[in-house]
């Protein structure tokens, strides 16, 4: 074996992948670093899992341990297919890097929510599409439970404000899954008056991109969290203990377990209901939206952290008054969107 073919080898792998649906890009992106990486090192057959280590450790820098993981995790794969045409491959185990525990979700208060949304008053000139742009969005992922990729990844054509009832289309997400969003009217409000501004704003550049920045331009994932940035450090929010954060994604927690909540105010089967929560937000399938016990792959660790967040509040008889202070909160001015 040599880089030659070990190289025809990953193109060989990466077309089978794409042949059954699944996307190629980031595991092209990965394995050809690799192979780049140890051709650069002299290349040997085979691959040893200390070379796969020092590969990884060369990245760790700048990915930080999620990307060391997504790495070995890329690699294992590859070489497991690779093993069964060429059985001397040697193929790295599975537990070489800690697991990162997940972070407790933070739950943004109504206050808060409001506050941020107000400094985008002071931030930027009230009614440019500056102000208008990250109002709106805190609006939409607290009131809809959207990750912030799909938000700036919405089309004019994906926003359909004249559909019973209105909806967005979110593309290929997460797990290169499509869905539908409903939308309450309030949202569906805020959104028409939104598109006001933005077709009456000449861009720079044709775009079909929902949402623009004051410079009138597509805005990206990192413009969004740049501006998120300056509206927490602006209100003066932070993580207890010094933790990193807060972060965008906390709006799509709090959103979840708003939904749970008021399921349980309402005194409804919340465990029959979290299937529609599930499909509602996206997730992989509904079925891993159900508690199971823990089989130690930890498979469901996101709703876990649902719903003991929510049996803390049960447990403190917080859940009619929190729902209460939701409602009239933020609620008043972007609505409800699931039942």
């Amino acid at each position: 074996m040599n880089t030659a073919e070990l190289r025809v080898h990953i193109d060989a792998y990466l077309n089978l992948r794409g042949s059954l649906g699944w996307q190629t890009e980031i595991t092209g992106y990965y394995l050809r670093e690799l192979s780049n990486y140890v051709e650069a090192q002299g290349f040997s057959w085979p691959i040893r899992t200390q070379t796969i280590l020092e590969w990884i450790s060369a990245a760790s820098p700048h990915c930080g341990l999620p990307g060391q993981r997504t790495r070995l995790t890329q690699a294992r794969c590859f070489l497991k297919h690779l093993k069964a045409s060429v059985p001397d491959t040697e193929v790295p185990g599975p537990g070489l890097l800690p697991h990162q525990p997940r972070p407790k979700p933070r739950w943004y208060s109504a206050e808060e929510i409001t506050e941020l949304q107000q400094a985008t008053l002071r931030l930027w000139e009230p009614g440019s599409l500056s102000q208008r742009t990250p109002y709106l969005i805190i609006g939409l992922l607290a009131s809809t439970g959207l990750r912030a990729g799909e938000v700036t990844a919405l089309t004019v054509d994906d926003v359909r404000l004249g559909s019973d009832p209105p909806q967005l289309y979110i593309r290929k997400a997460k797990f290169y899954k499509s869905r539908i969003v409903p939308i309450h009217s309030s949202t569906a409000d805020q959104l028409r008056a939104y598109v006001q501004e933005r077709n009456r704003v000449k861009l720079r550049r044709p775009s079909k991109a929902f949402f623009i920045t004051g410079r009138r331009l597509p805005l990206s994932y990192s413009a969004l969290r740049r501006m998120f940035r300056q509206l927490v450090q602006s209100v003066g929010i932070k993580n207890a203990g010094g933790k990193r954060g807060p972060l965008l994604h906390s709006f799509r927690h709090g959103f979840a377990v708003q939904r749970l909540l008021a399921w349980y105010a309402d005194n409804l089967d919340v465990r029959a209901m979290i299937p529609h929560l599930s499909v509602y937000l996206g997730h992989l399938s509904k079925e891993a939206a159900i508690p199971q016990p823990r089989t130690g792959m930890g498979g469901n660790r996101r709703k876990q952290v649902y719903l003991t967040r929510i049996q803390h509040l049960r447990e403190r008889r917080e859940v009619r008054r929190a729902c209460g202070e939701w409602k009239k909160g933020w609620l008043g001015r972007f609505g409800r969107t699931t039942g």
